[in-house]
């Protein structure tokens, strides 16, 4: 069985890859992809996270209910 600080440290894993990753595709965007603006890229990812976000069902599950 995980325990919550196990919980924690997953998830927290999970957030520094994820913003690893945005901040990576950012920099290659604007160095690589001829993007000159960077407040494009910006809205420009964003709006591809809100649209996976809000393509998940809105039902929150609680490290409770994953035990």
């Amino acid at each position: 069985m995980i325990s919550p600080e196990e919980v924690k440290q997953h998830v927290d894993e999970l957030r520094d890859r994820v913003n690893y990753a945005i901040w990576k595709q950012i920099h290659c965007m604007i160095n690589n992809a001829g993007f000159t603006n960077p407040k494009i890229v910006e809205k420009m990812i964003l709006s591809e996270i809100k649209m996976y976000i809000n393509s998940y069902a809105e039902k929150q599950v609680s490290v409770e209910e994953l035990k």
